[in-house]
């Protein structure tokens, strides 16, 4: 059985695609790093250290990060954007 971080609801498993043998097999043979195939893992563990240990603070209407931390997290991703 797959451990998953949030259960898929039943009535949405018959909608999930099935691997083929071979897409699997592509898969377990992918090189996975934190810089490899790209540094979205990097950047993902950059983010967590980021909102650790006390958090940040977020809007109150969509609940994204404050402005007043993007510029500080933006400069510690790989790729900042702006």
């Amino acid at each position: 059985m797959i451990k998953r971080l949030f259960p898929v609801p039943n009535h949405l498993r018959k909608q999930l695609p099935t691997l083929t043998e071979d897409k699997k097999q592509l898969l377990q043979q992918q090189t996975i790093t934190q810089d490899h195939p790209e540094t979205i893992l990097r950047d993902f563990q950059t983010i967590l250290e980021f909102l650790q240990p006390d958090g940040v603070e977020v809007s109150s209407t969509y609940h994204q990060f404050s402005l007043k931390y993007l510029q500080q997290l933006n400069s510690r991703l790989s790729y900042p954007y702006f």
